[in-house]
């Protein structure tokens, strides 16, 4: 039961029309399409805003030379990166500025903010579920985006996998931790991977 908290549990002969499901009814999992912050486009793709985080740097932090940059996997499962404009992660900004990409309609992706290259911890969300960055959206989408990078040679059965798991319900649980990167990131994306995934996988490294 515990499992099935995370997954929608695929029936025989319908596994692709599950997609549609998913897009078109609220189901016990809750895989609703996040409308917020899109707009339709042609050729089922839409054109996507997402807000930058308003992040606090640690101590010292602020004096840094590093670009910030934001990072996404698009539909062909391709790492793009993103220089994001001079101070757009700074906190107290009085607008808070959005990333405009076009993606897939409703694919399920990771979206990344770091401050600089040696920023270990960005901020985040995953996509259609939630369109503003934050800490614990952070932490979920960067196990997202490892999961989809996990196995190249199988990346469109990685890519299914990721569609048909919960990430409503992980950030929820992840919200509850103030520094989530505590969290065994690797245990959850080997899980999720294996499609085993359960309550006892969220735990400190």
């Amino acid at each position: 039961m515990k499992i099935l908290l995370f997954y929608k549990p695929p029936r025989a002969g319908v596994l692709r029309a599950a997609a549609t499901a998913v897009v078109c009814a609220s189901t016990v999992l809750c895989f609703v399409s996040c409308a917020n912050g899109t707009s339709a486009f042609f050729g089922g793709k839409e054109a996507v805003s997402i807000a930058c985080p308003r992040r606090f740097y640690e101590d010292g932090a602020q004096g840094g030379s590093d670009a910030g940059y934001a990072l996404y996997i698009d539909s062909s499962m391709r790492v793009q990166k993103i220089t994001l404009a001079p101070n757009a992660l700074l906190s107290g900004g009085a607008n808070r500025q959005t990333l405009k990409v076009v993606l897939a309609k409703n694919r399920v992706t990771p979206f990344l903010f770091y401050c600089g290259e040696t920023d270990t911890k960005p901020q985040g969300c995953v996509y259609p579920y939630d369109t503003h960055a934050s800490v614990s959206g952070g932490f979920t989408a960067f196990v997202l985006y490892k999961l989809l990078l996990s196995d190249a040679a199988n990346a469109e059965n990685m890519y299914e996998r990721a569609r048909l798991f919960n990430w409503q319900k992980l950030h929820a649980l992840i919200s509850a931790y103030e520094n989530p990167w505590i969290l065994n990131d690797e245990l959850m994306t080997q899980k999720i991977a294996e499609g085993k995934f359960g309550m006892r996988h969220i735990k400190k490294k």
